[in-house]
């Protein structure tokens, strides 16, 4: 059963005729469910960043964003008790964090120079 969240954020797109695993090229290919709670709580910054994240595609990226700016979606969010619970959901849960994020970075980029002495030879 699809959560609130998913129901509104498919609402949306579907006011910029956008629909979710569509067939036509600027539809969206969800490939993480949470895709729709970390929208509603980041908006505009967390459909960017989920996408680096692997979690939607688009065939047809330019058109598809396109509609996203022509239907104004940020400003069509429903205000209402079930949104504000949703979006306290989905940012209360979201592991992502400043701190988080340099641990991440600590552990990826401070592992010395002879991996990157082995690569470039």
């Amino acid at each position: 059963m699809p959560t609130h969240a998913e129901r509104t954020i498919r609402s949306l797109l579907a006011n910029a005729d956008i629909a979710i695993n569509g067939s036509r090229p600027w539809d969206i290919q969800v490939h993480n469910k949470n895709l729709y709670g970390r929208i509603l709580s980041q908006g505009s910054l967390g459909l960017g960043e989920s996408y680096m994240n692997g979690w939607w595609d688009s065939s047809a990226m330019d058109i598809m964003l396109s509609k996203v700016f022509e239907a104004k979606l940020e400003r069509s969010i429903p205000r209402n008790l079930k949104t504000l619970f949703s979006y306290l959901l989905a940012r209360f849960t979201n592991r992502q964090s400043r701190q988080r994020a340099f641990q991440i970075g600590e552990a990826h980029y401070d592992i010395g120079n002879d991996l990157y002495e082995g690569m470039l030879d």
